[in-house]
């Protein structure tokens, strides 16, 4: 039996080697010029693998439920032994994110290829497929400069995010094979909010709660680092409300009703106390009310607050406004214009409806022989290893079940 997969990314190598080590001969194309380049990016150059949480609650698209449910077969514990077996130790850190032992990206890459290689697998780099189709018994892959003929063929080609690195052709591949595709937006990207309203603020990093709001409705929270640049707040925190942004209340993109970000900087006391905890510290010292707000945030965010409230930084710390101060710090709101584009974001929102495949083992309804894994699907994760989880367990799940 030949099982071609395309895309030698972390669903497409994972799919490879399960099959190849349930007796398949495997066939592996891919378009760059090295497989798992994508990889070596993720989790800043550590490759967060995967999380020890419980993954209910932790996808969405129209496949969430049935990737929890594939994960509670794959479960963490199960991923770990798998990679154990491959030769990586991997750590759980904060929050429950799993790195690997050497804090490198590169090991997990490295790892890959050389288990892909001994595994026998025929790897094609720097050929992208341009077609599949169907014929009896099987299926003939056609890839720039040449053809393969499959049994079975695994599409993990990832989504659009991060589009030097990532191949969205596995979209197009399984429309033209009839497999319905939804529409597709970034997801875990930065969020686009009004310049003026962060101004001054480049590369301060902050621990926050944000809420994302349309029309005065509370839409979703996060709680996390944020990052400020140029008209954009990044990090796990803000990365992690991006879908809301584009598709959170089933509005359409373009819906003109004013978004908010509302930043929650000081969680541990109520408005109300910031203000009396404020006005004891003003009325015993003769500072400005720049001076009152250093040991609580960065100076950049005290600027911008004292600002938003009409208070002169450099003025009298009794002259100032602490109530509105007060409200400052527990609901700083920002006005969201969109979300960054694909190449800033770090997963794909939608996809290939899963409802089109067998929830147990990815193969296609209406076409035997025809599996799909990873981004390629309509299920994207949270931050912190979520998505990666999904293309080890979907990989696996895809990979054996093309061997049987």
């Amino acid at each position: 039996m030949t099982i071609a997969v395309i895309g030698a990314g972390a669903a497409g190598m994972t799919a490879a080697l399960s099959a190849s080590r349930r007796g398949a001969k495997v066939v592996l194309l891919e378009q760059h010029p090295r497989a798992g380049r994508k990889l070596l990016a993720t989790g800043n150059g550590r490759c967060n693998l995967m999380n020890a949480s419980d993954p209910a609650g932790r996808y969405f698209g129209g496949g969430a439920d049935a990737a929890v449910g594939l994960l509670r077969r794959y479960t963490y514990e199960r991923l770990r032994d798998h990679w154990e077996s491959l030769g990586l130790i991997c750590r759980e850190e904060r929050d429950g994110r799993v790195y690997p032992a050497s804090g490198r990206a590169a090991s997990v890459v490295d790892v890959l290829r050389s288990r892909v290689s001994g595994a026998g697998v025929e790897l094609t780099t720097g050929r992208a497929v341009t077609d599949i189709l169907r014929e009896p018994g099987g299926f003939a892959v056609r890839f720039d400069g040449g053809e393969v003929r499959a049994d079975r063929v695994v599409i993990a080609t990832g989504g659009k995010a991060a589009v030097n690195d990532g191949d969205a052709t596995g979209y197009a591949l399984l429309g033209r094979l009839g497999v319905p595709v939804t529409e597709l937006s970034p997801a875990l990207a930065p969020i686009r909010v009004e310049p003026s309203d962060i101004r001054g603020l480049k590369g301060v990093r902050v621990r926050a709660a944000l809420t994302l709001a349309r029309g005065g409705k509370e839409i979703a929270s996060e709680m996390g680092e944020i990052l400020f640049s140029d008209g954009y707040v990044s990090g796990i925190a803000a990365m992690g409300l991006a879908r809301h942004v584009t598709r959170g209340d089933g509005r359409a993109v373009g819906d003109d009703r004013p978004r908010e970000l509302r930043v929650d900087l000081m969680p541990e006391r109520s408005a109300d106390e910031w203000r009396r905890w404020f006005e004891s510290r003003v009325y015993a010292s003769g500072e400005s009310a720049q001076d009152v707000l250093r040991g609580l945030v960065h100076p950049g965010i005290a600027r911008r607050l004292l600002a938003a409230v009409h208070a002169d930084a450099t003025s009298a710390a009794i002259d100032a406004p602490w109530g509105g101060i007060g409200r400052m710090l527990r609901d700083w709101r920002l006005r969201v214009t969109g979300v960054g584009g694909f190449r800033d974001a770090q997963a794909t929102a939608g996809g290939a409806g899963l409802e089109a495949f067998d929830g147990e083992t990815l193969e296609c309804k209406a076409v035997p022989g025809l599996f799909a894994a990873g981004e390629t699907l309509d299920i994207d994760g949270a931050c912190g290893g979520f998505n990666l989880m999904w293309a080890w367990a979907s990989g696996i799940a895809a990979g054996e079940a093309a061997a049987r």
